[in-house]
């Protein structure tokens, strides 16, 4: 479980300290990335990038912030706190993040409004 939230946490650095491209190359090519801000829609490995840079293209970036872990069975729950950088406006709420692992490895990462949306997204997965 440790090394669970440690990826978490490394993921985290990465993207703020070096970008999307750094948390493609420490991922699994096969990762499903559900980010809060796309619509549901899923991205398999580097796909991910094409979120990232449409926000791009649109002048908008965020920065992410980790303030906790919470194991959950075979995920990692990730409470924190983004910051949305747009041209016409700059908000800051605080998502909530489920890292789910096989054994080791990353198989998928969704990110959720709240809290409570992430543990109910949970409900009825192996704990």
């Amino acid at each position: 479980m440790a090394r669970r939230a440690a990826v978490v946490r490394e993921l985290f650095r990465l993207l703020e300290e070096d970008g999307i491209d750094a948390v493609i190359s420490a991922t699994p090519d096969d990762v499903v990335w559900t980010p809060l801000g796309g619509g549901g829609q899923q991205f398999v490995g580097a796909e991910i990038r094409d979120y990232f840079a449409a926000q791009a293209a649109a002048g908008s970036a965020q920065t992410h912030r980790l303030y906790e872990l919470e194991v959950h069975g075979e995920a990692i729950v990730a409470r924190g706190a983004v910051h949305l950088h747009a041209p016409e406006a700059h908000q800051a709420f605080q998502p909530t993040w489920v890292y789910e692992f096989e054994g080791e490895r990353l198989r998928r990462a969704t990110g959720y409004p709240t809290y409570r949306d992430a543990l109910a997204a949970l409900e009825g997965r192996p704990r």
